[in-house]
């Protein structure tokens, strides 16, 4: 599907001439952003598939809260995509960010752990997708109200 959309923004520019190339550039930039949420969402799934089980711990209630509370935000992002508001974009990024920070620091204190790997590595790893997921987010969010902003290197891409 995205590469359909893509398909069909390129021949959009083609016919109508450069005039919505700003517009155009911002959708691709945001059909990117959707088709890398999905693929850490898959990459998720993948872990469960794998046989990857982080339920009867001491941290998964606050990781069940957590998967919660990013569900939230994928409603809030849709309000955001729907009527666009400056302010409460920048509260939204605030919030984004921030659990970003968290998300680095758990990876950070996982890779530091003297806890086996077993128990680590997956949380880890499934922390670095829920940051991807998140920032991601927020980009899509800013790509909506600034397509093409001139300082090209935000936040939510820096290491995309």
């Amino acid at each position: 599907m995205e590469q359909q959309l893509r398909s069909e923004l390129v021949v959009h520019v083609t016919v109508q001439g450069s005039s919505d190339i700003g517009s155009v550039l911002g959708m691709i930039l945001l059909l990117k952003k959707i088709e890398r949420i999905g693929d850490q969402a898959t990459n998720v799934l993948d872990l469960a598939e794998s046989g990857v089980r982080l339920a009867g711990e001491t941290d998964t209630e606050a990781m069940l809260a957590e998967r919660g509370l990013i569900s939230t935000m994928f409603g809030e992002a849709a309000d955001l995509l729907a009527e666009s508001n400056a302010e409460r974009t920048e509260e939204f990024a605030t919030r984004i960010l921030a659990l970003v920070a968290e998300h680095q620091a758990k990876i950070e204190s996982y890779l530091h752990s003297d806890r086996p790997g077993r128990e680590v590595v997956p949380r880890a790893i499934y922390y670095r997708y829920l940051k991807r997921i998140v920032a991601n987010l927020l980009g899509i969010v800013r790509t909506s109200v600034d397509p093409l902003p001139l300082n090209a290197t935000q936040e939510d891409d820096k290491d995309d």
